[in-house]
């Protein structure tokens, strides 16, 4: 049972991972504003808000100065 529980951990961290980096890193590229059913327009105004919002939901992190 011990392994299933690591297992399933690690697969979320992996899900988390690539989530951050499609809405922060990859927001620009077609097969990923595509995926969330956005424009390229809409992408491109979208694009430092998808990074921030993404980075002030991440663990440990403060948006506050």
């Amino acid at each position: 049972m011990l392994i299933v529980m690591w297992i399933a951990a690690a697969l979320s961290g992996l899900i988390h991972v690539l989530f951050f980096c499609m809405e922060s890193l990859w927001w620009t590229r077609p097969a990923v504003y595509r995926r969330f059913r956005s424009t390229e327009t809409q992408a491109q105004t979208t694009k430092s808000l998808a990074f921030i919002l993404a980075r002030a939901e991440a663990p440990g992190v403060s948006s506050r100065p």
